[in-house]
């Protein structure tokens, strides 16, 4: 589980903003568990808090894995 204490460093870092793209955070969001993504509507206040944990998590997770490119390489649009 991801506390938020290892979720804050990431959100201050000087470059984290930038280097986002909309395009992989949309395919982050798609890879969130199905039960999660409904669960989010649900009138239940408890699964609601749940599948928000839950969606979160793995969207943090799809946005730090390290991948083949370098990190540090800027995407420009082509």
């Amino acid at each position: 589980m991801i506390t938020r204490l290892q979720i804050v460093p990431c959100l201050f870092h000087t470059h984290w903003m930038e280097r986002i793209d909309p395009l992989i955070v949309c395919e982050a969001i798609l890879t969130v568990p199905d039960w999660a993504r409904l669960g989010i509507a649900t009138p239940d206040k408890a699964m609601r808090q749940k599948a928000a944990q839950e969606m979160a998590e793995s969207v943090i997770r799809a946005l730090t894995t390290q991948s083949d490119d370098d990190r540090c390489q800027l995407a420009l649009p082509l």
